[in-house]
C-alpha cells in the first residue's frame, strides 16, 4: 500500500510541477499547509477535494459504527451472563470469558431436556438503489461521464424487488412472487408470524391449544381427567369418567381451550411469533409464496429472485444492484463502489426478530436457582433478538472492511486521472499531495483494527446464537 500510494502520488506531483509555472507567479500555493488533525483525531477535511475527502469521511464513519456495533454486542452478551447469574470474575474465571461457553454449562446443569429457540432472519433493510447512486455521484465528482440515472432506471437485482400491489401481480420466470398480508384475522396458506388457527375437521396433533376435543394415548397407563375408551384401574362412572388408571386413549372436553398433548378435533392455535406453517387464520403477519397469488391487499409484495438469478427492477432491491455498463466503465468505479457500500453498511438497520422459546426447568432445582434461570429465561428473549439483529449489522461490516481498505489507492490513482483529465486544478493537485499520503497510508490500519475489534465480538456473539441451538 505505502509503496502503490508513493508511487501514485509521485505521478501527480510531476504533473503539478508540469503545469505550475513557479512559485512566484502563485505564492498560496507555496505554503499549502496541512491540518494538523487527521483521520487519527477523526477529522476527513485533509484535501479539499470531494471525492478524496469523501472516501477519508467514509472511513471514519465506518470506524465509528464498528466500534458502536461492537459495544453493543459485547453490552448485551455481558448482560445476559448477569442475567444467568454469572458475573464477571466467574465468567473469566471458570469459562475464559466465552459467554456463549457459560450459557450451555447453565442450560446443561438446570434444564430438563432441550432447549428450544424458534427465529427468523434478522431482516436488514439495504438500499442497494441508494448505495448504486452514491457511487454513481462519487465516480461524477471523480470525472467520470454517467448518462444513466441509477436511482430510477430499469436494473438487474440479485434479491427481492418490490412490486406493485394487485391482484395479478407478474414476475420474470427467474423470480418467486411473494405476499405479505397484515391483519388479526388473515386468510393464510403459507407462513404465519403471530397465532394461527386452524379448523381440524379429521383428529391431527396440535402444537397449541385445542377448542374440541383432545385425546391422548396411555398405552403404558396414566391418569385421564375424561372419557377413557379401553382398561380402567378404577371405578368408572356413568359417563366414563376412570378415577384410576386408564390404558387405552383418553378423551378430554376441550371446549373451552387446551394445551393437548395428543390429537385435535376442533380447532388447534399456535403461537408462531417466529413464523411457522399455517392453513387457516393467521393473527398477525401471513407470506405466501406462488406463481398465482392474489395479492388484493396485501401490505407488501415483491418478486423474489431464485439461486443464483436476479430479477429487472426498477423500484426498491433487497440485495445487490448490478451497475449500469457505463458506471462499470469508469476508472473510479471500484473505489466509489467500495465506498458506497461501507457506507450503506453502516447506515443500514436491521429489525430484531421474532423469537420463541420453549424450555422446562428440573423439578429438583433449589428455589433461589429455579428464580435465576427463569430472569434468565425472560431475559434471553429480551436479549437475543437484539444480539441477532447487531450479529447481523457486524456482518455486513467486516464484508464491507476489505473491499474499503483495498480502495485506498484506487481512491488516489482516480484524484492523478481527474487531475490529468483537467478536473482538478493546480492548487487542489498540489494540497493531496502535500497532505494526502500519510493518510492514505494510515487507512488499512485503521480499518484493520476496528474491525479486527469488531470480529472479536461477532464471534463472541456467533457463539452464544450456537449456545441456544441457532
Amino acid at each position: 500500500m505505502r509503496e502503490a500510494t508513493k508511487t501514485t502520488l509521485a505521478g501527480m506531483l510531476a504533473l503539478a510541477m508540469i503545469t505550475l509555472a513557479g512559485c512566484e507567479e502563485v505564492k498560496d500555493v507555496c505554503e499549502i499547509g496541512c491540518s494538523a488533525e487527521g483521520l487519527a483525531e477523526g477529522n476527513a477535511s485533509i484535501t479539499g477535494v470531494r471525492s478524496l475527502d469523501g472516501f477519508f469521511a467514509a472511513v471514519l464513519r465506518f470506524d465509528a459504527k464498528a466500534a458502536q456495533i461492537g459495544a453493543g454486542l459485547d453490552a448485551e452478551l455481558q448482560g445476559l451472563a448477569a442475567d444467568f447469574g454469572i458475573d464477571a470474575a466467574t465468567l473469566q474465571a471458570d469459562f475464559g470469558g466465552d459467554v456463549g461457553a457459560a450459557l450451555s454449562a447453565r442450560f446443561e446443569q438446570n434444564l430438563d431436556g432441550e432447549l428450544r429457540v424458534r427465529a427468523e432472519p434478522p431482516r436488514c433493510d439495504v438500499d442497494a438503489r441508494a448505495e448504486l447512486s452514491a457511487s454513481a455521484q462519487c465516480q461524477v465528482e471523480a470525472g467520470c461521464e454517467i448518462d444513466v440515472d441509477p436511482g430510477s432506471a430499469m436494473l438487474e437485482c440479485h434479491g427481492s424487488c418490490e412490486a406493485e400491489v394487485r391482484a395479478d401481480v407478474q414476475c420474470e420466470a427467474s423470480a418467486e412472487l411473494v405476499c405479505s398480508f397484515r391483519g388479526p384475522a388473515v386468510a393464510c396458506s403459507g407462513e404465519c408470524k403471530g397465532r394461527c388457527s386452524a379448523m381440524l375437521d379429521v383428529a391431527a396433533s396440535c402444537d397449541g391449544t385445542c377448542t374440541g376435543t383432545c385425546t391422548v394415548m396411555l398405552d403404558a397407563g396414566g391418569s385421564c381427567d375424561g372419557v377413557c375408551n379401553g382398561s380402567c384401574d378404577g371405578n368408572t362412572d356413568a359417563g366414563g369418567v376412570c378415577d384410576g388408571t386408564c390404558t387405552g386413549s383418553c378423551e378430554l372436553d376441550a371446549s373451552a381451550g387446551a394445551s393437548c398433548e395428543g390429537v385435535c378435533e376442533g380447532t388447534c392455535e399456535v403461537a408462531a411469533r417466529a413464523g411457522a406453517a399455517c392453513e387457516g387464520t393467521c393473527s398477525g403477519e401471513c407470506t405466501a409464496r406462488g406463481p398465482d397469488l392474489d395479492c388484493s391487499g396485501a401490505a407488501e409484495a415483491r418478486c423474489e429472485a431464485m439461486g443464483e438469478a436476479s430479477v429487472s427492477c426498477q423500484g426498491e432491491c433487497r440485495g445487490e444492484l448490478e451497475p449500469p455498463t457505463a458506471m462499470a466503465q469508469c476508472e473510479a468505479a471500484a473505489s466509489c463502489d467500495a465506498q458506497a457500500r461501507a457506507d450503506a453498511s453502516v447506515e443500514v438497520e436491521c429489525s430484531e426478530p421474532a423469537l420463541d422459546v420453549e424450555y422446562a426447568l428440573r423439578a429438583d432445582l433449589d428455589a433461589e436457582v429455579a428464580a435465576q434461570m427463569e430472569l434468565g429465561m425472560r431475559q434471553l428473549g429480551v436479549r437475543l433478538p437484539r444480539i441477532l439483529a447487531r450479529l447481523e449489522q457486524a456482518t455486513l461490516l467486516v464484508d464491507a472492511s476489505a473491499e474499503l481498505g483495498a480502495a485506498a489507492t484506487g481512491t488516489a490513482e482516480a484524484t492523478v486521472d481527474a487531475f490529468s483529465g483537467g478536473n482538478l486544478g493546480v492548487v487542489a493537485a498540489l494540497r493531496v499531495v502535500e497532505c494526502a499520503p500519510a493518510q492514505l497510508e494510515a487507512v488499512p490500519g485503521l480499518i484493520a483494527g476496528s474491525t479486527a475489534e469488531l470480529q472479536a465480538s461477532l464471534s463472541a456473539a456467533v457463539d452464544v446464537r450456537g449456545a441456544v441451538g441457532l
